[in-house]
């Protein structure tokens, strides 16, 4: 009876993700009009694996200015707060020397939320490490305080959406990567 139950439940969770997968914003390519570099962007999505975490948000992009970097875009997705700085612990080792790539935290307010955000850089390599991680924690650090969330599929019950988003980002990146 257990077990079913188990199986139950976990089987919920999986088409909850999958559902919430389907309604979120998806990778895209798109040609920067300035210079007709490519882009590949992943907007933020949901970061953590538990309803008691903090619902910190993920989002990346590359460009093929920059092609041995990925510039992170964390945020807050339901509160005003100013990010100081993002941290990794990747299957037990810390990714902590990512370095801001905007000036402040950007606020925003879309008339029934709170959200705030900031862009950080990170080697291409160290990226890769979080999107094949088992069990990723990420530290959003703030001014006197810092907040904690999980991802992959060994965090919670793996259900963070920002779980589904790595492999199709990834996959539109290394090809644009290789080119001469």
């Amino acid at each position: 009876m257990r077990t079913s139950s188990l199986i139950c439940i976990a089987t919920f969770l999986a088409g909850c993700a999958a559902t919430m997968d389907a309604m979120t914003p998806s990778t895209s390519v798109i040609k920067d009009e300035f210079d007709g570099k490519m882009i590949v962007r992943q907007p933020p999505v949901n970061a953590a694996s538990s309803m008691s975490e903090a619902f910190h948000t993920l989002g990346f992009e590359w460009t093929e200015k920059f092609p041995d970097s990925i510039f992170i875009t964390v945020g807050f997705a339901t509160d005003y707060r100013n990010i100081q700085d993002v941290a990794f612990n990747v299957d037990g080792k810390i990714i902590d020397k990512i370095k801001t790539a905007s000036a402040l935290t950007d606020h925003q307010y879309t008339g029934t939320f709170r959200s705030s955000y900031r862009r950080f850089e990170m080697g291409f390599d160290d990226f890769q490490m979080v999107a094949n991680g088992k069990d990723v924690k990420m530290r959003v650090g703030g001014i006197n305080e810092y907040t904690v969330s999980s991802f992959g599929p060994s965090a919670g019950h793996g259900v963070a959406i920002v779980n589904t988003k790595f492999v199709p980002f990834l996959d539109q990146v290394r090809p644009l990567r290789r080119k001469p």
